[in-house]
């Protein structure tokens, strides 16, 4: 293998292992909302209806929903702290 092709592996490689780690990063976000066990179906039907809430959503409305985010995420880690 030439130096290019390895360069070009290496970045294939790269890519590859920060898209595997957004899908865990993403994945945990699912399991911290408590839907763990719920229907794959659900679970993407939810997330296509927020998709398109979004591009209809006034600035007030986005920043509750990344309050009550950040509230529920900071609840879990306190709640994991404690077990």
């Amino acid at each position: 293998m030439n130096r290019l092709e390895q360069e070009l592996a290496g970045s294939r490689s790269q890519l590859r292992r920060r898209d595997a780690h957004e899908k865990i990063r993403l994945g945990g976000l699912v399991v911290t909302a408590g839907l763990r066990d719920a229907d794959p179906d659900l679970i993407l039907g939810a997330l296509a209806v927020l998709a398109d809430a979004l591009d209809v959503q006034d600035q007030r409305t986005l920043e509750t929903m990344r309050a009550i985010g950040r509230r529920f995420a900071r609840e879990e880690s306190l709640a994991n702290q404690v077990n």
